[in-house]
């Protein structure tokens, strides 16, 4: 069960990537962040191309463009983002760690979920463009009716597939993981600009 969801996410519950560790989570490698997915999964049998955070990030992996331009794709609508979880977990955290996913969660009614935070230039080229073009879109890098598994507006009808190498994997009725209960875009002056504001006094 917690291979899956890494499966959905692109990551172990450490936070270790799936293309370094397809296996198993290797929490010693967890912050491992400059990593290719070519070429040594370039058909995705490592890390699903539907995956989470194959498809916020791209990478070098995009099937219809060398990988040095899909780097560059993938740079231009690159964002900064951090997650901060808030309210009681449904269940022991330390339960994903050990690969005892509960089967039949309850939702209690209280208060829990993920503060997302991102920083980037342009809102329209990256974070809405990451939302809706790469996000939602589902046939997002030849996929076909996958949209992302973790935030994509699924409806309980949505697919995810898993590529495997005699016979791919279809995850079916995947439900909605997120629902978004507000939001705010905030302006941050520049660098240059706070040094300004700095040095004025």
């Amino acid at each position: 069960m917690s291979l899956l969801a890494a499966k959905l996410v692109g990551r172990w519950p450490s936070g270790t990537p799936l293309v370094l560790a397809p296996d198993q989570d290797n929490p010693e490698i967890q912050d491992k962040n400059q990593f290719k997915y070519l070429p040594e999964d370039k058909e995705g049998y490592r890390c699903p191309i539907g995956a989470h955070i194959r498809r916020s990030n791209p990478r070098d992996s995009f099937l219809d463009a060398t990988p040095e331009d899909s780097f560059k794709l993938s740079n231009r609508h690159r964002i900064i983002r951090r997650g901060a979880i808030y309210g009681e977990p449904l269940f022991p955290i330390g339960d994903i760690e050990n690969g005892q996913l509960p089967v039949d969660i309850q939702d209690d009614g209280k208060p829990r979920g993920l503060h997302f935070f991102s920083i980037n230039a342009n809102i329209r080229r990256q974070f809405e463009f990451l939302q809706e073009t790469w996000c939602n879109n589902p046939r997002f890098n030849s996929l076909y009716d996958n949209k992302d598994p973790i935030i994509g507006d699924n409806d309980g009808s949505g697919h995810m597939t898993i590529q495997r190498s005699l016979i791919r994997k279809r995850i079916n009725n995947l439900p909605r993981f997120v629902t978004v209960k507000g939001g705010g875009y905030f302006f941050m002056p520049s660098i240059t600009a706070m040094q300004f504001m700095v040095n004025c006094g």
